[in-house]
């Protein structure tokens, strides 16, 4: 009988385990937002971080990836010249369903921009599809 109770438990364990290893929470759409954003602070010139690169790329829907070819590209697809000088700040999150929103305020010295990430839920991880870019 502990035999087969101590087998019981074990599967039981197994099972629970396998569930949320399979059906686990992904990160979030502000965790992917602000990773883009520290990744894109350590690839700017003149340090041109690879992993910070790759891990700008990674972060991109297929989509968006079709447009990456270069730094450049990234730069034009995040739309930005200059980082900002004063970091950065989450305002607001939006999600439905298998898209989100998420708002930042980047601030720069002369006058902070919003930056409006729009998120897709690809591959079981939230992926950015597009930023816009509006003054406040």
């Amino acid at each position: 009988m502990r035999k087969k109770t101590f087998f019981l438990v074990v599967i039981f364990v197994l099972v629970v385990f396998a569930f949320f290893y399979v059906f686990r929470p992904s990160e979030s759409p502000e965790r992917t937002a602000r990773t883009f954003t520290s990744n894109l602070f350590k690839a700017a010139p003149p340090s041109l971080d690879r992993s910070a690169i790759k891990g700008i790329v990674d972060s991109l829907s297929e989509k968006a990836k079709e447009g990456i070819k270069n730094l450049t590209d990234i730069a034009y697809f995040a739309q930005v010249q200059d980082l900002p000088d004063r970091g950065y700040e989450v305002v607001s999150i939006y999600t439905n369903k298998d898209r989100a929103m998420v708002k930042m305020k980047w601030i720069y010295s002369e006058k902070p921009v919003l930056k409006d990430f729009y998120m897709v839920f690809e591959n079981g991880k939230w992926k950015i599809d597009r930023i816009r870019t509006s003054k406040i």
